[in-house]
Parts: C-alpha cells; sequence; structure tokens
C-alpha cells in the first residue's frame, strides 16, 4: 500500500523543488540499502537455509545478462540464493561470446547453488527460451531481471497466496502471476468495436494493475518478477526467429500475447515486495525501458506487430 495516495503524491509534485528533494531522498536511501547489501548479503549467504517451494512441479528460476550489467550481478544474484523460498534451479543463461567476460565473483556463486549455461545471443529473450527448450513446458518456470533488489521473500510472495497457500491449492487456474503489470485494454473495449481491432492505448497511457487484481487484458512486467505456471506457455513461444521479427526488444510482449492466446490470464500477487535498480544500472541508458516505453517506442510498435500476426486473444 502506498504511504500517500497517488492523487496526493501527484499534487505534491508540483510543488515547486518538493519532487526534486523527494527524488534525492529516494535516490540516498537506494544508495545507502546497495552499500549496506554489499557487505551484508555475502555472509548471510554462507549460513543462509530456505524451504523447499511445495509445487508439484519443478521450479526453475531464470535470469540473463550481457557485459554491461556483469557488475551488478553478484548483487542480484545474491539476492535471489538468499530467498526464503529454495527453486530446484537458478540458471544465469550467458551468451556463449560473454563466457570469458564474467567476473570470477559471479562464478563463485556456483558453490552456492547457481547454475550458469552459455547458449545463443538471444538478447533478453535468453532468460526464457533456453529454460523453457531445456527443461521443458509442464513445470514451473521464473523469470526475473539482472539489475534489481529483490527482497527475501520476493520469491514466496510470488507463489504463495495471502493465506500461505500454493498456487495450485488455493484453486486459481491459468492465472499468470507477477509482481507489477498493466492493463493494456478497457474491459469491453472488444465487444464495443463490432468485431473491429480496438484502437490500443499507447504503453504510456496503460494503468498499472491494482495489486490482487487479474484480468485478461493484464500485461506482465519482467524486472518485478513473473512466474508461468505449467502449460501457460507452449513450444510456439519459443520460436525466436519469429520473436525477433515481431517484438525484436520486447521479450514482455511476446510472452505475455503467448500466455493470453492460450486463454490465461495476468494476476498481480496482493503485496508486491519491495525492489529498486541498483545505482548506476541504467546509466548510458542500457535499459530496454529507455527504448521501449516511450510513446510511439518500442512496446506500442510490437503490440501493433503481434496483433496484425497473431490477432486479438480470446477468453476462455
Amino acid at each position: 500500500m502506498a504511504i500517500i495516495p497517488a492523487g496526493l503524491r501527484q499534487r505534491l509534485q508540483r510543488v515547486p523543488g518538493l519532487f526534486s528533494l523527494w527524488q534525492w531522498l529516494w535516490r540516498a536511501r537506494n544508495l545507502t540499502t546497495w552499500v549496506w547489501l554489499k557487505l551484508w548479503l555475502p555472509l548471510k549467504l554462507r549460513f543462509h537455509k530456505a524451504r523447499s517451494h511445495g509445487l508439484m512441479a519443478p521450479l526453475v528460476l531464470s535470469l540473463t545478462s550481457h557485459p554491461p550489467r556483469f557488475r551488478f550481478l553478484p548483487l542480484t544474484l545474491r539476492c535471489l540464493l538468499c530467498q526464503t523460498i529454495r527453486p530446484d534451479h537458478l540458471v544465469l543463461w550467458i551468451a556463449r561470446e560473454d563466457k570469458a567476460l564474467l567476473p570470477a565473483s559471479v562464478l563463485a556463486l556456483q558453490k552456492h547453488g547457481l547454475e550458469i549455461a552459455f547458449v545463443e545471443d538471444m538478447k533478453s529473450y535468453k532468460k526464457l527460451i533456453p529454460a523453457l527448450q531445456t527443461y521443458g513446458f509442464d513445470i514451473n518456470h521464473v523469470i526475473v531481471d539482472d539489475d534489481m533488489y529483490q527482497a527475501p521473500t520476493w520469491l514466496e510472495t510470488l507463489l504463495r497466496d495471502d493465506g500461505g497457500e500454493e498456487y495450485g491449492e488455493a484453486g486459481i487456474e491459468n492465472v499468470v502471476r507477477c509482481h507489477f503489470g498493466r492493463i493494456w485494454l478497457e474491459e469491453g473495449a472488444i465487444s464495443a468495436c463490432s468485431g473491429q481491432f480496438p484502437k490500443i492505448p499507447t504503453y504510456r497511457q496503460w494503468p498499472p494493475m491494482s495489486p490482487g487484481s487479474q484480468t485478461p487484458h493484464g500485461f506482465v512486467i519482467g524486472h518485478g518478477g513473473v512466474w508461468f505456471p505449467p502449460s501457460s506457455l507452449g513450444p510456439e513461444a519459443c520460436d525466436y526467429t519469429l520473436a525477433a521479427q515481431l517484438c525484436p526488444l520486447q521479450d514482455d510482449v511476446w510472452f505475455t500475447w503467448h500466455v493470453l492466446i492460450r486463454g490465461w490470464q495476468i494476476r498481480r500477487v496482493s503485496q508486491p515486495s519491495r525492489r529498486f535498480s541498483w545505482p548506476g544500472a541504467d546509466a548510458g541508458n542500457i535499459a530496454l525501458s529507455s527504448q521501449n516505453n516511450p510513446e510511439g517506442g518500442g512496446n506500442d510498435l510490437a503490440m501493433q506487430r503481434i496483433i496484425l500476426h497473431y490477432g486479438m486473444p480470446s477468453k476462455r
């Protein structure tokens, strides 16, 4: 729950100097947390013990990275290795040509359970397509970004309901969960168009999903973490040649659409965990969001192309 309501926050941002002060305080807090974690996480990892996830099918947690982000990887990986819930596999997927550039601090984490796999360079798609091809479609796949702090309960929150029940035991079926998502189309917009494609708002206009909400018009945002349960994706989601044509840098668009056209819905968890980018991780506009999020940017173009190719998803 936000400490300051959204409406009041928007009014306060218009007060001269107040928004700049808030940004400075936010950065200062993140920097302090970053320094503390650099000291604390290596010690915590030595004595850390996690619980089993308790799901019926195996759980694979995947992420990828590339050289500009390698200096932030040890912190991100230690956050993931110190989760309260233990996946069956924590896999870092790296392009073969980047193998020699991996820092020793990342390689050393293999003794704590990290697995490193070297694959074809499929850009951001490396975090999920190789995992689907290697481990199959009938298991649980979770993806996360490489440049962010994730709280120790991040994975547990993604997998469990508010009452502490596992996904399957809670009776929720055909739902992909995410910590953060958006709504790309209002309810009823398709039927109001009399069979024609509705006008999709630009990405910047998509409202965030409310915590605990579920919709067939949801859009998963990978940096917060996404759980794809068994059978939520199929072999067609591994067609990288087509993905590179329709959504070259927009893997969130590609995987969201493949979930939706299989009749699944998107749910945002009720209590999203705290997260922030490591200081300096987005320097030089290396984050894909700098290309995908602006109006008329990559997400908008990818949505146009994928709708033309696949059509609108149907509710089941």
